[in-house]
Formats: structure tokens, C-alpha cells, sequence
């Protein structure tokens, strides 16, 4: 009789074997020139906007509201790079859509990914979320995590960007995250961004103003 459940050691050992073979082809392959970050487009009333180029399609929007202050930050991602030490980061980790990345020829199928597909299609209409994560650890060993915004990372990844940000809570993961793929001089405070002086979404009567965005999706 063939057995309708794979074993949970087995099907681990299968999918860490996966994560190894997909990192070897990474790092055989090689990495493209690091990227820019993507373009701010708009910070006011405490809400910070980013516009990020899509190969083949429209340019889409992630937003941040800068609420809470703190060590609060935003690192702005390599694409790529990001992908592979996400890879190299869930070979060591324990199983789970918080810490353990699909292989992005699976991404497409993540049981929430067309929310992701619905959400990014309203464009300039409503900007997505950022999403949250980090990484721990210093050197080998690091572990990138997510609190929330999995799904919507992986549309970004399979969609080919080059970079977008990810808001972070604590300076130590921000820290170490920008270490493993990022892009800039590092960590960018809440304060930085509030600092800046950009209104694209500035007209009241426009449908891209964000007093006039429709309710976020959980994506």
C-alpha cells in the first residue's frame, strides 16, 4: 500500500535537501550588480509611500505608517541577495511560514498568495503594507524571521523586483538584516523619514492621496 502521508522527518529532510540545492545554484550562479533602493514618493501625515518598479507591469506601492517611533527603522532590501540568504538562513531553521522560505517556484502556491496578487493590483489606489520581519544572529548562524508580510514578500520576489524596504522593530535584527542584504549605509530611523519632504500623493481630490486609500488587505 503506498502511504498517503509523507512522514514529517521526511518530508523535512526533503525539503532542507531543496533548500540546498537551490542555494548551490545560487551561489554557482552568482549574484547581478546590487541594486538601487527603490524610489520614496511621498511622506506626510505620517505615512511614508515607496514606488517599486515591476519588470513587465505597472510600477506597484508598499507604504509604512510611521507610528510608534522607537528603534523602529526601515531597511531597504537587495532583492536577490535577500532570496538566497533567506534560503541559506531556513536550512538551519525550524519549519514555518515565519522562518522558512519556499523555493520561488513554489512561492505561487502559498494558500494566501492571490491576496497578495489582489492587494498589489490596486497599485497607487492602495499602497501595500510593508512587511515585517528581521534577522538574528551575528555572522554564520543568522536567522531571518517575519512577523508578518510573508506573502507579499513573495509576491515581490516572483515578480522580479530588484529591492523594496522592510519595516523592522529592533535596531540589533535591522542591523544584521542590512548586513545580509542590504542596501545604503544601513538602518533607516522613523525620524529620518518624517524628515523628508516628499508629496506626490499631495492633492486632497486625488485618488492616490492617502486620505482617500481603501482598507488594508491581510496579506
Amino acid at each position: 500500500m503506498v502511504p498517503t502521508r509523507i512522514p514529517v522527518f521526511a518530508w523535512d529532510a526533503l525539503r532542507r535537501l531543496e533548500l540546498r540545492q537551490e542555494l548551490t545554484r545560487l551561489n554557482r550562479d552568482g549574484l547581478p550588480e546590487l541594486a538601487s533602493p527603490p524610489d520614496l514618493v511621498h511622506v506626510r501625515n505620517n505615512v511614508a509611500v515607496w514606488r517599486i518598479p515591476v519588470p513587465g507591469h505597472n510600477d506597484r506601492y508598499l507604504k509604512l505608517h510611521l507610528d510608534g517611533g522607537g528603534d523602529r527603522c526601515v531597511v531597504m532590501l537587495d532583492a536577490a541577495r535577500f532570496y538566497r540568504e533567506w534560503v541559506a538562513s531556513s536550512l538551519e531553521a525550524q519549519v514555518g511560514r515565519s522562518s522558512t522560505v519556499a523555493l520561488k517556484r513554489d512561492m505561487p502556491i502559498d494558500y494566501k498568495f492571490h491576496y497578495a496578487a489582489d492587494g498589489f493590483a490596486k497599485g497607487r489606489r492602495n499602497p501595500v503594507p510593508l512587511a515585517d520581519g528581521g534577522a538574528n544572529g551575528l555572522g554564520w548562524g543568522s536567522r531571518i524571521y517575519f512577523n508578518d508580510g510573508v506573502t507579499r514578500t513573495y509576491w515581490l520576489l516572483t515578480h522580479g523586483v530588484a529591492s523594496f524596504p522592510i519595516e523592522v522593530s529592533r535596531t540589533e535584527p535591522a542591523m544584521e538584516l542590512h548586513r545580509l542584504a542590504g542596501i545604503g549605509e544601513g538602518p533607516i530611523p522613523y525620524a529620518n523619514l518624517l524628515a523628508q519632504n516628499v508629496w506626490e500623493f499631495d492633492d486632497p481630490a486625488s485618488p492616490w492621496h492617502p486620505g482617500n486609500w481603501l482598507a488594508e488587505d491581510r496579506i
